[in-house]
Formats: structure tokens, sequence, C-alpha cells
């Protein structure tokens, strides 16, 4: 496994030093102290997006499906008659 510095690995991300502490600090991102040096896992942005990622719903929003145009009450009414 590769460790970065958390300097280093805001850098390959792309986020903000600021932002990637924060998540340290609030345990999102794994980490160890080695000799007083904070390292990561250098997939450790790439693991914490794969667990958070949002699937898009299968429903429409509100989780009503859309129903058809067509009235089933007035059809069943049509065929008694």
């Amino acid at each position: 496994m590769q460790f970065l510095t958390l300097p280093k690995l805001a850098e390959q991300s792309g986020w903000s030093v600021t932002r990637v502490r924060r998540m340290v600090a609030n345990r999102e991102l794994p980490h160890i102290r080695v000799n007083g040096r904070l390292l990561l896992p250098a997939n450790a942005i790439d693991d914490f997006v794969a667990k958070n990622i949002v699937s898009p719903a299968s429903e429409p929003r509100g989780g009503r499906e859309i129903q058809s145009q067509s009235n089933p009450r007035t059809e069943v009414e049509g065929d008694a008659a």
C-alpha cells in the first residue's frame, strides 16, 4: 500500500489541503501518523468517493409513478355495458 502526505494527496485529488485536513479530523479518511507525519493511503479519496456516491433514483421525485392517460375505471365500465 502506498501512502502520501496530506498536501500531496490534496494536490493529486484536486481538493484543497483544508478540505482533506477536515475530512481527516472528522475521520472520513483513513490515515496514520508515523513519527508525527500524517500519511494517507494513495487511494483514500477514490475510496471515499466510491463509498459515498449517490446512485440515480429509479422513480420520479416524490416516489409516485406516472400513470397512463387512459382511465381504467372507464374501460371496466365500458365492458359491462
